[in-house]
């Protein structure tokens, strides 16, 4: 067990990054190991390259863009921020200094009406800096929020924003500016 354990941490730049620069961004050793465990050992998103929490889903990581400075923060909300689904098949961009909460899904691609075998071929999402987002928000195909904008826990945005922004419903829409 112990061969297949340095084995793995050989292997695995981002548990390496993690173990020695002691980098467990408050997770603690319990939920930080059960994040390795499962991506590791069983393979749950397994090609996203970073910590992810392990009851979160990405899917085609390789089309998740970060940019900007501080991409600490949003690694951080992939490691903390339970039960999220990101599915990047259009492509999804993330500004360094945003964070999403618990249960956060976005979904860049939708079903053609006719053929549910077909995508939908739209603009990939995109999220400025230092963008919020609440628990359980669901961002959609197509759409832009723009830097320093909040978006309200449960809301669902349809429809790009500017910067700024507070956003907040089903469908979201602007509540206030972020001033």
């Amino acid at each position: 067990m112990k061969k297949y354990l340095k084995k793995i941490i050989e292997q695995n730049k981002t548990l390496n990054f993690y173990l020695f620069e002691n980098r467990y961004w408050g997770l603690g050793k319990g939920m930080f190991f059960t994040n390795i465990f499962f991506k590791n050992f069983l393979g749950i998103n397994k090609k996203f390259h970073g910590m992810i929490h392990f009851t979160s889903r990405v899917t085609h990581p390789e089309k998740l863009i970060l940019f900007g400075k501080n991409q600490e923060s949003v690694r951080f909300s992939f490691a903390t921020s339970g039960s999220c689904y990101i599915q990047c098949n259009n492509g999804i961009e993330i500004g360094g200094g945003s964070i999403f909460a618990y249960g956060v899904k976005m979904i860049s691609s939708n079903h053609d009406k006719k053929d549910s075998k077909k995508q939908i071929e739209t603009e990939p999402i995109k999220i400025g800096v230092n963008v919020w987002i609440g628990a359980n928000a669901i961002i959609l195909p197509g759409v832009s929020i723009g830097d320093s904008s909040v978006v309200g826990a449960g809301a669902v945005v349809t429809k790009s924003f500017p910067e700024n922004s507070v956003l907040a419903g089903n469908p979201a829409r602007l509540i206030d500016k972020n001033e």
